[in-house]
């Protein structure tokens, strides 16, 4: 009969043993102390715990043989590896909510948009999921976090925006294993309409932070415009601007208003120093209304030379264009390349601004928009229908202010949105009432000619 592990552990050594050989002894033995120990203590009595010499000598004064190890089953070839099967007692949240397709849609819906891309590059099964799902996942982001950019910044008109469909969904979802691979949006797209989403909500904020302030709805033609400067031919260009379904009379008076504001933010109130007609081209020729933004938050244009050297890339005719040499930092073939079709690939045909569109849609259209241009300019310094004329404060604007002043954050988010659809309905109330003061039933403007009313 096997003796005890006590009496092993009280065993002493054989007194025939070397020095060396009693060192060892004693060592293991403590080894083996501290293991009684702790199962006495209430571990699992695991002899894979142990050490491999001690665990060696165990078995042996045991009189047991050590099994040996058993081979893991090969997987075939092409498959996945077999998934580790986890502890009794640990428990995964995230695990066993990939179990479920509607909680981990509704938890990719509600992720940032950073969080999201980590966690599709680092979770397997998640990945394979989100895959399967890939164009509803990203639409309802960008649904959920910006409704409007969605609708006018299409990932269908941005191809090299777009990936192939990784469930390799066919065009038209046909079954033909000819058809292509259709297109859907990507990751880039969801990251570029939120960027413009946010670029705009801070435009009309540094507006109203210079104390020129426009009404909310403006964000939509803001959005239009830049849409409008992804086309590089004026082909295009004013194919969109004649689609009365996506601009609305309401959408080119308020980009009217828009660009005289820009006007009157780019002139000295009191000296009118200044051309304001050149900045405001030269801004709006850019190639993304980004360059704008970073101009209102005065990150660029700081100095007399960045103005020179946008202005030589916009439109400068160098007189001896054959030496080929910089100028001001802008290379050869950069100089006056924005004022052309196709950023300079077609130096034939000059490039229609959106200034000039929105001016020449509304003549286009008949409307006379050039009469109502004081009260663009007296908007948001006269309170004609006593609305009052507290500030209206964004999103972003409210979570500074609280965070460096205090206070309760969702009270001040409540407040801040309530004073947009105040401002908003009595922009419109406003606009309203002026133009059928001004269109007195003559059939003119932009409520004549069956045009309806466009606010």
């Amino acid at each position: 009969m096997a003796c005890p592990l006590s009496d092993i552990l009280n065993s002493s050594p054989d007194v025939s043993m070397s020095s060396a050989s009693e060192s060892s002894e004693s060592s293991d033995s403590d080894s083996l102390q501290s293991f009684e120990h702790r199962t006495l203590e209430g571990q699992p009595n695991n002899p894979s715990t142990l050490p491999s010499s001690v665990q060696g000598q165990s078995d042996s004064r045991l009189g047991l043989r050590s099994p040996p190890p058993s081979p893991a089953p090969a997987a075939p070839p092409g498959s996945d590896p077999p998934p580790q099967d986890p502890s009794p007692n640990s428990f995964s949240i995230f695990q066993s909510l990939l179990s479920h397709a509607e909680l981990v849609f509704e938890l990719a819906k509600h992720l940032d948009i950073e969080d999201l891309i980590s966690l599709y590059a680092i979770s397997r099964d998640f990945h394979f999921f989100l895959n399967r799902r890939f164009t509803t996942t990203i639409l309802s982001q960008s649904v959920s976090r910006a409704a409007e950019s969605s609708r006018i910044f299409k990932f269908r008109c941005y191809r090299s925006l777009c990936i192939r469909d990784p469930a390799r969904r066919r065009l038209n979802n046909t079954n033909n294993n000819n058809a292509p691979i259709r297109y859907v949006p990507s990751f880039r797209w969801l990251r570029m309409i939120l960027f413009r989403e946010r670029v705009v909500t801070e435009i009309l904020s540094l507006f109203s932070a210079e104390g020129l302030r426009l009404p909310p709805s403006t964000s939509l033609a803001i959005k239009k415009l830049w849409f409008v400067t992804d086309i590089a031919d004026n082909q295009r260009r004013m194919g969109v601007m004649h689609t009365p379904d996506f601009w609305t009379p309401k959408d080119l008076f308020l980009a009217s208003m828009f660009i005289i504001k820009l006007d009157m933010l780019l002139t000295d109130p009191m000296r009118g120093e200044g051309d304001p007609p050149v900045m405001r081209e030269m801004l709006l020729a850019q190639r993304s209304l980004s360059t704008l933004w970073r101009v209102l938050k005065r990150e660029e244009l700081t100095r007399s030379t960045d103005v020179l050297r946008m202005l030589v890339e916009w439109r400068y005719s160098p007189p001896r264009p054959g030496l080929g040499l910089p100028i001001m930092g802008v290379m050869p073939r950069d100089v006056g390349r924005l004022q052309w079709e196709g950023w300079g690939r077609n130096r034939s045909v000059k490039m229609l601004q959106l200034d000039w569109l929105v001016a020449m849609e509304c003549v286009r259209r008949g409307y006379d928009v050039q009469q109502y241009h004081l009260d663009m300019m007296l908007h948001g310094f006269v309170d004609r229908l006593g609305v009052g004329m507290e500030d209206v404060w964004s999103e972003e604007q409210v979570r500074s202010r609280v965070e460096r002043e205090g206070g309760d954050l969702e009270a001040e988010l409540e407040h801040a949105r309530c004073m947009y659809e105040r401002e908003d309905r009595a922009f419109e109330e406003i606009t309203e009432e002026q133009l059928r003061e001004k269109e007195g039933g003559d059939g003119g403007g932009l409520l004549g000619a069956g045009n309806g009313n466009p606010f």
